[in-house]
């Protein structure tokens, strides 16, 4: 399944003086290349755009932020060896062009957001580390810092906090999901929008996916909700409302 994991703000800046340390570390895999073989940041409207462009336009919008105000967010995409298989660098941008703004508007409640009000720029990367994190580091198999093997090509997608019209401000860090009272209005559904992630992807390249390997079915096991338990519970819950609709007939 796709992994799909919004990062921690800097805990020194709070991601509230711009993007520049950010789009500064992204640009690691361009050191000594030329022209020709860098990396370049992408989004919708781009296929290339310098480092400068991209911090102008993430840090332009923070009308009605604070100075201590988070002012964009870091989103990480990865996928499965399997499910990168026999896809170029190309495809994997032309998805996340496409289907980027829809899976992560569509995890927002509250608040009607237009996907063309982002300001977002992706970045493909080919390679990963391992950390002290990872099991294979843990177990002795790897050592932190070493490059892992094969197929490591991932996303690092840069958005701004605030929209393009500056009506709406949007974290997927927040712990809101759909508040209704309180200065919150809204929210953001984190596991909503993995599960968009995962969908879009699966429609855009027509992969076939076994129930294993899907967001849902992970996380249901990591909650300790068994596969065949929510089927039980709709069984239960058509039962229902079928007694309730005789009642009511009667």
């Amino acid at each position: 399944m796709p992994y799909v994991k919004p990062l921690p703000v800097n805990t020194k800046t709070n991601n509230a003086s711009g993007c520049h340390l950010s789009v500064n570390y992204l640009e690691k895999e361009n050191k000594d290349k030329s022209i020709t073989e860098k990396e370049f940041f992408f989004n919708d409207k781009t296929n290339a755009a310098v480092p400068s462009k991209v911090e102008y336009d993430i840090n332009e919008h923070k009308k009605g932020l604070k100075n201590t105000d988070s002012k964009y967010y870091e989103v990480v995409i990865s996928f499965s060896k399997e499910e990168l298989k026999g896809k170029s660098d190309k495809e994997l941008k032309e998805y996340l062009k496409a289907e980027f703004p829809k899976a992560y508007t569509g995890a927002i409640n509250g608040k009607e957001v237009d996907e063309k009000q982002l300001t977002w720029y992706a970045k493909l990367e080919q390679q990963r580390k391992y950390d002290g994190r990872d099991k294979e580091v843990k177990e002795g198999k790897a050592k932190s810092g070493q490059q892992k093997e094969g197929d490591q090509r991932h996303f690092h997608v840069l958005i701004a906090r605030k929209t393009k019209d500056e009506k709406h401000k949007i974290s997927p860090l927040t712990n809101h999901k759909d508040t209704q009272k309180g200065a919150v209005k809204g929210g953001f559904e984190r596991v909503k929008f993995a599960e968009n992630i995962e969908k879009s992807f699966d429609k855009h390249f027509k992969h076939e996916r076994s129930q294993e390997q899907s967001f849902k079915y992970r996380n249901d096991m990591k909650k300790g909700i068994k596969p065949e338990e929510p089927q039980i519970q709709q069984k239960q819950e058509q039962q229902q409302q079928q007694k309730n609709n005789k009642g009511l007939s009667m």
